[in-house]
């Protein structure tokens, strides 16, 4: 018969059995050599990269020291910009008043060199009861001597640089034939303004 004893017992503490690792496969001098190594080693490669070090963090100072110039520019850059902004903002706003008073001026009408010419080129024995001028069309109604003044008086229209030269001529509705006993030529012309300039 095989006797068991199950009643309990006290362990034996071995120290070589510590927290479940069995120091006593652990190589002594392998452990130093790591502990020289991880701890012994770290000055003399920390002297090595030393300059290295040194050299690395005085061109990072300089880069640093470099951005923050370029970032002041930058700022000064961006007020500039701001302004040539306003500037180009100012530019189209002058440009399209300027063309709205160019338009206003290509519309204004000043028949004065129209008056002027017309006043200088009309034939002595042909005068003019009604002038009117509406917009660009001008209506001139007058009364002559003789038809040949009337016709001298035409080619002088046409020959401006004022009116169109295809002008119709016309005799008025209701004209006298005669003024003051002397027989008169009544006329209508009817024309279109080119330019006023």
């Amino acid at each position: 018969m095989i006797e068991i004893n199950l009643s309990p017992r006290k362990k034996d503490n071995n120290l070589e059995n510590l927290g479940g690792f069995n120091l006593s496969l652990l190589n002594v001098r392998l452990v130093v050599f790591a502990f020289v190594v991880l701890y012994g080693v770290e000055p003399f490669v920390e002297d090595y990269f030393v300059d290295q070090i040194k050299k690395a963090d005085a061109s990072i100072a300089q880069v640093k020291k470099e951005q923050q110039t370029i970032s002041s520019k930058l700022a000064e850059l961006e007020d500039v910009k701001r302004q040539v902004e306003e500037l180009n903002d100012q530019e189209a706003s002058l440009a399209k008043k300027i063309n709205i008073v160019k338009k206003i001026v290509d519309k204004r009408q000043n028949p004065y060199k129209i008056l002027k010419y017309i006043a200088e080129n009309i034939p002595k024995d042909v005068w003019l009861t009604k002038l009117e001028l509406n917009d660009r069309e001008l209506q001139m109604i007058g009364y002559s001597k003789s038809w040949k003044n009337i016709g001298d008086f035409l080619q002088n229209l046409k020959a401006s640089i004022f009116f169109d030269p295809s002008m119709s001529f016309d005799k008025p509705d209701g004209a006298l034939a005669e003024i003051k006993g002397q027989r008169v030529e009544a006329f209508e012309i009817k024309t279109n303004i080119v330019r006023f300039e």
